[in-house]
């Protein structure tokens, strides 16, 4: 909907309107529906003022691994609001840092109008801080302050949870070595932590084990530190390969195993045509005999 420039009076209006659409079975079907618009008028220049939000700001750790670093934003709920009630981001936006408690003097800083949380130690980390959010709005800044609290959910990973990988195609031409290719084995395997919540399996918190790899591979494949399964070059016969790795939690002893299913595609070389011999020019064109 789109209005047009006017002097509407201040008031709320209600706009009624119907839509209509198909539903994947070719079903036809309308609903009447209501926009409400609401009109302010603003007497004299606009007045607004700050927004600071407190931030609740949670680091995870692993148990018996260092903090890691996060940066956050902490301008991204904060705003500039006018006596309406209607926000803007205003210009030239920044953060002021206040006083840090000792627990976290030299752990927190601000770079880049952002909040970072440098990483390292094993130490829990915690505390209230302040800081000040100042935009621009027609030349004017406007400030307030606000509260950052910060935590440190610490916990244990107990249990792996690999996935069969299907999708990883090798493809080359007849009597040519294939190019080398990486497969991410962790891409969807994922870990329990001790809450039962499911996240992301790493190499930080797990350990991958090659157990199985198929005769034509043996000598060119590999697991690299990042987790990923590299297949060197080479000229596999087509066909589809299974792989086989265990997948552990890196402080436990629960272990399951998954399959790395690798197709190899051969593009047979090019027939080339038969060559048409070349057409034997005409010999011994006939000649005119002139008889004086």
């Amino acid at each position: 909907m789109k209005l047009a420039t006017y002097k509407y009076p201040a008031g709320e209006y209600h706009i009624p309107y119907t839509l209509c659409g198909d539903s994947p079975k070719g079903k036809h079907a309308c609903e009447s529906l209501v926009i409400t618009l609401k009109v302010n008028v603003r007497k004299g220049e606009a007045k607004y003022h700050a927004e600071a939000q407190t931030d609740y700001i949670v680091i995870e750790q692993m148990e018996d691994e260092e903090i890691p670093e996060v940066v956050y934003d902490l301008m991204e709920n904060d705003k500039i609001v006018d006596e309406f009630g209607s926000t803007q981001p205003g210009e030239n936006r920044r953060i002021i840092l206040g006083s840090l408690p000792s627990n976290l003097e030299g752990r927190v800083v601000v770079e880049d109008n952002k909040l970072k949380i440098l990483g390292g130690g094993k130490d829990y980390i915690s505390g209230q801080a302040n800081y000040t959010f100042c935009a621009t709005v027609n030349g004017q800044e406007y400030c307030e302050n606000g509260r950052i609290m910060l935590f440190t959910d610490t916990y244990r990973v107990w249990g792996a949870e690999p996935q069969n990988d299907v999708g990883s195609i090798i493809t080359r031409d007849e009597n040519v070595d294939s190019e080398r290719i990486e497969i991410d084995i962790l891409a969807n395997d994922q870990v329990r932590r001790s809450s039962g919540q499911f996240i992301k399996a790493t190499m930080k918190n797990t350990i991958p084990t090659l157990k199985v790899i198929p005769d034509v591979f043996q000598g060119k494949a590999s697991l690299m530190n990042n987790g990923k399964l590299q297949i060197d070059p080479g000229k596999y016969p087509q066909g589809t390969y299974r792989f086989k790795y265990k997948l552990c939690t890196k402080y436990g002893t629960d272990c399951k195993l998954a399959n790395v299913k690798v197709k190899v595609v051969v593009n047979s070389a090019p027939t080339n045509p038969p060559t048409n011999p070349p057409t034997n020019p005409p010999t011994n064109p006939p000649t005119t005999s002139f008889i004086e």
